[in-house]
């Protein structure tokens, strides 16, 4: 990438409970998901505070990031960048919002 960034995808059989990554989907938005024990477990794209849903207090947590009133960690920025463009405004939360209005 232009920020000298190199990734690897390993991608394991198996499904959630055997704690492999998952991030092989095409398409733009690349709506995987991954494991992590350093912060809460599984993190979802959308699911800023980490409580396994993807709703307004989600949208309130982008706002409040957007807005420069939390100081977020790296896992809330990663998952606050919905479409993956590397910037957290609200087309990020405009697609939260059609999702959950979906």
């Amino acid at each position: 990438t232009s920020a000298d960034v190199v990734v690897i995808d390993v991608m394991n059989e198996g499904g959630i409970s055997t704690g492999y990554w998952n991030l092989d989907r095409g398409g733009e938005h690349r709506k995987g998901y991954y494991e992590s024990d350093l912060y809460c477990g599984t993190i979802f794209p959308g699911d800023v505070n980490c409580d396994s849903n993807v709703d307004i207090f989600d949208i309130v947590s982008i706002v409040n990031i957007i807005l420069d009133i939390t100081n977020p960690s790296e896992m809330e920025l990663w998952s606050a960048d919905i479409n993956q463009d590397q910037t957290i405004d609200v087309n990020d939360i405009l697609i939260i919002i059609n999702d959950v209005l979906d």
